[in-house]
């Protein structure tokens, strides 16, 4: 009861992640807290400001992947308080976060340059890491670049790896129209990209088949054959196997409608997704 009324007010924006079947980590914009569902109580509880930090912890880096074997939750930052940087995206973006400290733990993987970030550019589809973490490494994607890094812990080391797979498609570049022509047409070239483009989506670690899965979204023409514009529940959607190499094994697609979903996890019987709205035989693993 106590847990439910504390975030009664933030339901929409929560994210959650099980550390095991006794406990649960919550992430919100503001805070990180770690609750203990066996007694109903919160065990620890974290808040930050965006407004006063030098290091911002963001939301928006796919679902929460706990990190068992270092005990810390990956997460997504930006910092303001980088004076040397040598072009706009010059910044590492991922970070451990201790739930017995509050602290940050700060990795040294930055954004990849084959990209030209800055603010006349629609960014936000590959500019936002997708961080998993598993075999000792971090691995990092984007959402619209074949870049993925490698973090290796134990050797502080970080690798490059330029992986496409059979569906993939150079993401075009947008140019952000908000400061010419209005919110209208920016909103509507964010839409249109989604829709037709192709883009990664998430990237997990798979422990028991010591594999990574990439997921994607194929690109789609606007119209069928019949001259109907397609719509984007028609996308085909799929994931890549990329072994320990960071070499794609193969590929499996499939049609958006038949299941999707906005969070795989990976375990001992397979990859299962969630589906939301969803009733009866619709629900899908």
């Amino acid at each position: 009861q106590r847990i439910h009324q504390h975030y009664e007010g933030v339901a929409a924006g929560l994210r959650v992640e099980e550390e095991n079947l006794d406990s649960l980590i919550i992430f919100t914009r503001h805070t990180i807290s770690l609750l203990d569902m066996k007694n109903s109580c919160m065990l620890k509880h974290f808040s930050y400001n965006h407004d006063s930090e030098d290091v911002v912890i963001v939301d928006r880096c796919g679902p929460l992947r706990w990190n068992a074997a270092r005990k810390v939750l990956p997460v997504m930052i930006v910092r303001f308080d980088k004076e040397d940087k040598t072009w706009d995206w010059d910044s590492e973006m991922a970070a451990e976060f201790s739930l017995e400290t509050g602290s940050l733990n700060i990795l040294p993987v930055k954004y990849p340059r084959e990209r030209n970030y800055t603010n006349f550019i629609l960014s936000n589809f590959y500019s936002e890491p997708l961080i998993t973490s598993g075999n000792g490494k971090y691995v990092v994607g984007f959402q619209g670049t074949p870049t993925v890094f490698a973090y290796d812990v134990s050797k502080n080391r970080t690798d490059s790896f330029h992986i496409e797979n059979s569906s993939y498609q150079p993401f075009p570049t947008y140019y952000d129209t908000l400061k010419l022509i209005g919110d209208a047409a920016y909103i509507q070239q964010m839409m249109h990209s989604a829709t037709y483009d192709f883009s990664f989506s998430e990237l997990i670690y798979d422990s028991h088949m010591d594999v990574y899965y990439r997921f994607f979204k194929c690109s789609m023409p606007e119209k069928n054959s019949e001259g109907k514009i397609n719509e984007f529940s028609g996308k085909q959607i799929g994931f890549s196997v990329i072994n320990n190499g960071f070499q794609v094994v193969g590929d499996a697609c499939w049609n958006m409608k038949e299941a999707s979903s906005s969070a795989w996890y990976a375990t001992s019987k397979g990859i299962y997704g969630f589906t939301h709205g969803c009733v009866g035989k619709k629900c899908s693993k």
